[in-house]
């Protein structure tokens, strides 16, 4: 915010436009990446077990 008070050009609401939109309807995310995600289960199953029941 001190960057944007002192430097910036755009409004706040044009800044966090973007960032709040990917927070509301989600981010893509690619195929391959899910694919590598879910290969991992068992590991975060193990290492992670809170992170992997969300």
């Amino acid at each position: 915010m001190p960057m944007l008070r002192d430097y910036g050009r755009m409004s706040v609401r044009d800044v966090l436009e973007p960032t709040i939109f990917h927070l509301a309807e989600g981010h893509p995310t690619l195929a391959r990446v899910s694919a590598t995600i879910a290969g991992l289960a068992g590991f975060f199953e193990t290492e992670w077990p809170t992170s992997f029941e969300a």
